[in-house]
């Protein structure tokens, strides 16, 4: 219930219509209260459409309207429309594909005389009007659940595929479902995942391996192409003798032997970085756990949207202030590979904001969308990467990973530039054992460690930044 409670404080809506706040953050217009936002999405041509349900949060509700809201990059409302689909009722609208002529949307609706529901397609023209069904797909439940949604473009079947929670309304989430969806919208596949926790919270795919890794509140599912389930791993952090399980958790990355998650535990909202080796019986053993990833504040609601160029985390933090009037700070990192900050920004603007990321467009711009505490307004923004609101975060640097190698190795390992770090280096195997080493003529001699994977920590005595890699001892 508590997630419940603080999922509700954090996101729901209040929309009230004003002019733009300022150059880049901008308001969008009312609906009847209550009503919460299910996202922006960009539609190409520097345009996007925001989605927002009035009676979202109301159980087993039959006024559930959806709004489309058409902005441009640069803060104008375009158009406002109410979806309206001759024969359904229940119209949650909260995704959407575009062609060089149309706009298809995805939503969950309920049929008027039958009281079925069903998932469905709908195309309309680019200026919002002409709605008609393009394919439709039964479902067992009326309403589109929570989710921090990404649809994400299959390579392998070229279908835009998207996990899903559906139920009675809020809090009354019944049902994992997945779709795969052509660029024409017509529904390629629909389907009940059978998992036993359906408040979802991420979905990755890994299109090498053709698996779907799904999280939720302390579960990661592996599931092949077809959705069968694989394995399942009960994820927590042991701290002492205590173990954490998540409240709130994103994959980074997945693989057979692998997870990498951002999250945060009850009780402690700071994020953490987490990477895990999975065991076919399901167990799994720690690689890496990192309390210092991010900074010692309180993250709000913690967000992940990525592409295969991108992958984009943000949070706001009030610095364990609860007071609406004072400002907060709203954090994104761009992360590389082995989940290093390739760039960091941080928000800062006068008033306390709740800022998510909810798409980031083809040419790697973040789009998201907000709510201003005291006002209640809400707010929609654009991330360009040559905007002046972007700023660097003067604390953090770009770093460059130390060039280490061989790697494998059997004997010894070299760093280049190695006077730059401490002489002490810490070594982490995959069971979560340390050993301390010695840098010792740009050298450090692992002759003696059993052979496996590790991870090396090398620290910079001028900065104190902890660089970590990872690196194969062999026999």
């Amino acid at each position: 219930m508590l997630k419940y409670l603080i999922f509700i404080g954090l996101c729901i809506t209040f929309i009230y219509v004003s002019n733009a706040q300022n150059d880049f953050i901008h308001e969008f217009p009312t609906v009847s209260n209550p009503a919460y936002s299910l996202g922006i999405k960009n539609v190409g041509d520097k345009e996007a459409i925001i989605f927002v349900v009035d009676d979202y949060f109301v159980p087993n509700s039959e006024n559930i309207k959806s709004k489309l809201i058409k902005v441009n990059y640069d803060g104008e409302v375009i158009k406002s429309v109410d979806m309206d689909l001759a024969g359904y009722y229940n119209i949650t609208v909260f995704d959407v594909l575009y062609t060089d002529s149309s706009y298809i949307f995805m939503a969950t609706v309920s049929d008027v005389l039958t009281k079925s529901a069903y998932f469905l397609t709908i195309k309309s023209t680019k200026d919002l009007t002409d709605f008609s069904v393009t394919d439709q797909s039964p479902i067992d439940y009326p309403h589109f659940g929570l989710l921090f949604y990404n649809t994400i473009f299959n390579e392998n079947t070229s279908t835009y595929d998207l996990v899903f929670t559906i139920g009675f309304g809020f809090y009354k989430e019944r049902a994992a479902m997945y779709v795969a969806v052509d660029p024409k919208g017509k529904i390629k596949q629909l389907k009940v995942i059978d998992i036993d926790d359906h408040l979802l919270y991420d979905h990755y795919y890994n299109q090498s391996l053709k698996r779907h890794y799904i999280s939720s509140s302390s579960y990661v599912y592996e599931l092949d192409e077809n959705l069968n389930l694989i394995k399942e791993t009960n994820i927590f952090v042991k701290l002492g003798d205590t173990r954490k399980f998540n409240f709130d958790q994103r994959i980074l990355f997945a693989s057979d032997t692998e997870i990498h998650l951002v999250g945060k535990w009850p009780g402690r909202n700071k994020a953490y970085i987490y990477q895990v080796k999975t065991n076919p019986d399901g167990t799994f053993e720690p690689i890496l756990y990192d309390e210092e990833f991010f900074p010692d504040a309180r993250s709000h609601l913690l967000t992940k949207q990525y592409t295969k160029d991108k992958t984009i985390i943000s949070y706001s933090t009030d610095l364990l202030d609860t007071d609406d009037n004072i400002p907060n700070t709203t954090f994104l990192w761009e992360l590389g590979e082995n989940i290093t900050k390739e760039r960091q920004y941080r928000i800062e603007d006068g008033t306390k904001k709740d800022l998510i990321i909810t798409d980031i467009d083809e040419d790697g711009n973040m789009l998201g969308y907000g709510t201003e505490y005291a006002s209640r307004k809400s707010i929609f923004f654009v991330l360009k990467e040559d905007n002046s609101f972007l700023v660097n975060n003067i604390d953090i640097d770009l770093p460059t990973n130390p060039n280490i190698y061989p790697n494998p190795s059997s004997h010894y390992i070299t760093i280049d530039n190695a006077a730059q770090y401490d002489n002490n280096v810490q070594l982490t195997s995959i069971s979560g054992r340390m050993y301390n080493l010695i840098i010792q003529d740009s050298n450090i001699d692992v002759s003696t460690q059993p052979a496996g994977l590790y991870i090396i920590a090398l620290t910079d005595t001028s900065s104190g930044k902890v660089y970590r890699q990872k690196i194969i001892k062999v026999d």
